[in-house]
């Protein structure tokens, strides 16, 4: 698997942050691709809230880590997530944020 930088990303999330920040989840959810479902629900069932991409993806197919780490960009952009990597090429920590356990009242 290609080595992955998230600094040029910051600031897209950021931009469309502010832009989602006043439609309720429902609405926001509503033009989710069905990948983007999934991972999210995965995400909310699973326990705790801190987690490495490169463990989450440890043994899978490199077709699989690249949907899984897109899926993360995407819940990233919706502010279901934080992405966290210290150094370019560096581990990617992820975890969940408020917005995560959100999803499943409204």
């Amino acid at each position: 698997l290609s080595p992955v930088c998230l600094g040029s990303l910051r600031r897209a999330a950021s931009i469309n942050a502010e832009y989602m920040g006043n439609k309720s989840k429902a609405e926001e959810n509503a033009g989710w691709s069905t990948r983007t479902q999934k991972m999210l629900q995965h995400l909310t069932d699973k326990e705790g809230s801190d987690f490495v991409y490169q463990e989450m993806v440890k043994g899978k197919a490199r077709i699989t880590a690249v949907g899984f780490f897109y899926e993360l960009l995407v819940l990233k952009t919706h502010v279901m997530i934080d992405l966290k990597q210290e150094e370019a090429y560096g581990k990617i920590d992820f975890s969940k944020t408020n917005n995560i356990t959100k999803t499943d009242e409204g």
